[in-house]
């Protein structure tokens, strides 16, 4: 009875530790996209809409305005 438990948890560590270890391949996967070619990994529109925020943000604080 108390080999069969400890089979058990083996079993379910032996679980979490495999699924642990392909979430890490996962996210290295990922993080090697984002180096590989960081513009693509970024939504376009994000992107765009993070440098016209920046332009609008130095235009107007340059002191002069837009016409």
């Amino acid at each position: 009875l108390m080999h069969t438990t400890h089979f058990h948890h083996y079993g379910l560590t032996l679980a979490c530790i495999a699924f642990l270890c392909l979430l890490l391949v996962a996210m290295i996967i990922r993080c090697a996209k984002v180096i590989m070619d960081p513009y693509s990994a970024i939504p376009t529109s994000t992107w765009e809409d993070l440098l016209l925020s920046v332009s609008f943000l130095l235009n107007n604080h340059g002191g002069t305005t837009v016409s």
